[in-house]
C-alpha cells in the first residue's frame, strides 16, 4: 500500500488556522474557493479556527488529503 500525497497541512496558532497548500491541486482549490476575511501569509492561507475547520472539511470532501501536526486530519 503506497503512501498518500499530503495536499495541505494545517497549523494552529492561537485562534488562527494556517492552511498551507503542498500540491497544485490544493493551491487551485484554495484559489477557487476564497474565504472572506482570509489572507495569504508566507505561503499559507490564514483564517480563524471555525472557518478554517469548515475549509478543511470542504477540502477533504473534495478528495484532498490534509495533515495537522504530522497526523491525519480527523
Amino acid at each position: 500500500m503506497g503512501r498518500r500525497v499530503v495536499d495541505f497541512t494545517v497549523t494552529v496558532e492561537g485562534s488562527l488556522a494556517l492552511i498551507r497548500p503542498r500540491t497544485p491541486a490544493a493551491e487551485q482549490w484554495l484559489e477557487d474557493n476564497p474565504e472572506p476575511g482570509a489572507y495569504w501569509w508566507k505561503g499559507a492561507l490564514v483564517t480563524n479556527l471555525r472557518r478554517g475547520g469548515l475549509m478543511v472539511e470542504a477540502m477533504t470532501a473534495a478528495g484532498l488529503e490534509g495533515r495537522k501536526a504530522g497526523l491525519p486530519w480527523v
